[in-house]
């Protein structure tokens, strides 16, 4: 301070250049920016869930930014597929170019002006999904120019929901593959008479898996068109064994016979040639019998007539004697005959006279029967075993 001319202090004046206040200013608001700031805290709750050959991670952003503002951050992957990192600006990121069936965790930085902060604690592992692995049992039953597939869904569905199946034909017909979404599948546009076989494979979000085995051969075959058998209608007799009665077909070859209703009671069909056999056992009223020829595409039927007559019955024929001497010593009788069944002679035996009468036994039927006699010699001297007229026919019903 200057002493005045009177001797009093007057004080000097203060200059402050306007930079320095400038730097005394920023000084008191904390300097500039970044000045003060370090790098941010750590993310928290990492989560990942995996997806198609990638994964979707979200995080909550760090509790402390260090004093300025965050600009991105780092997604760190391990094992490290197809790079270590992915960076971007928010709390959630799409990782991919992953490899199908693998482990993967994943760990977050945060970047800010002053640097990058520390990583965050690994996400749960997760594992990303695979193609499903091959159906088993596939099995193939032929029909008519098409075959009907089906097998077990495999075993893993590679951690993707299975989308679909394609079943590959071999040989090529009418195309190498057709798709379908179920276990069941039916071929068409076969060829009659070749064999095929056929493969599936399962199919996800993430492709194509191996194809299963292959079914076992079968060949596809056209339906039975007609069936016809050699005695029909057919006529049995109650305890007289049957002549096999064969059948015949066209069309498809038949795989087996049935009949409906159940033949009459002795009498079988065989189920694997169709051949109706046996020894009746009891009558049957005629009657129709559906038998059928099937196989895997298709039948036929034909309606077979049966008829099973009773055993034979004792029956007694008699007529009035002959008054010719010769019919009635040795040598003499009379012989029975009887149409559609052997004659029957009725010899003399003893006595005064040839017997007038006899018992044979018919099966049922009609019968027309006549009687005629002979004699050893007769009057005139004519030879052994002359036979006279027969006598009238009479119809004889045996039931």
């Amino acid at each position: 301070m200057k002493s005045s001319p009177r001797g009093s202090t007057i004080a000097a004046p203060m200059i402050i250049s306007l930079g320095l206040l400038a730097a005394i200013a920023l000084s008191a608001c904390g300097g500039d920016a970044g000045g003060g700031a370090t790098a941010p805290g750590a993310p928290t709750s990492v989560v990942a869930v995996a997806g198609v050959r990638g994964a979707a991670v979200s995080w909550t952003a760090p509790a402390s930014n260090g004093g300025s503002n965050l600009t991105g951050y780092t997604v760190v992957i391990a094992p490290a597929s197809p790079s270590a990192v992915v960076t971007v600006t928010g709390t959630s990121a799409t990782v991919s170019g992953l490899a199908n069936s693998t482990a993967y965790t994943f760990a977050v930085t945060a970047t800010n002006a002053a640097g990058t902060g520390p990583a965050s604690l690994p996400s749960t592992p997760v594992t990303t999904p695979d193609v499903p692995g091959a159906p088993t049992g596939v099995t193939a039953i032929a029909g008519n120019a098409s075959a009907t597939l089906s097998w077990t869904a495999p075993s893993s569905n590679g951690g993707s929901a299975i989308t679909g199946y394609s079943v590959t034909v071999s040989p090529v017909a009418p195309s190498a593959v057709f798709t379908v979404t179920g276990t069941t599948a039916t071929g068409t546009g076969l060829t009659n008479g070749t064999a095929y076989s056929f493969q599936v494979l399962a199919t996800n979000a993430v492709g194509n898996g191996p194809a299963s085995a292959s079914s076992s051969v079968v060949t596809p075959i056209g339906a039975p068109t007609s069936l016809a058998y050699s005695t029909n209608p057919a006529i049995y007799t109650v305890g007289v064994a049957i002549s096999p009665n064969i059948p015949s077909s066209s069309g498809g070859v038949v795989a087996s016979y049935s009949v409906s209703p159940s033949l009459p009671a002795g009498l079988s069909l065989n189920t694997a040639s169709g051949v109706i056999s046996g020894t009746p056992t009891a009558p049957a009223t005629s009657a129709t019998y559906t038998v059928r020829a099937t196989n895997g595409s298709g039948f036929a039927e034909v309606g077979l007539v049966v008829t099973v007559a009773s055993g034979s019955k004792n029956v007694l024929i008699s007529w009035n004697g002959s008054k010719e001497s010769g019919v009635n010593k040795p040598g003499g009788g009379y012989r029975v005959n009887i149409a559609g069944s052997p004659s029957v002679d009725v010899p003399f035996v003893s006595g005064s006279a040839a017997p007038t009468s006899t018992t044979v036994p018919l099966p049922a039927g009609t019968y027309t029967v006549t009687v005629s006699s002979y004699a050893a010699l007769d009057i005139q001297g004519g030879t052994s075993g002359t036979f006279s007229t027969p006598s009238q026919a009479i119809s004889v019903t045996v039931p």
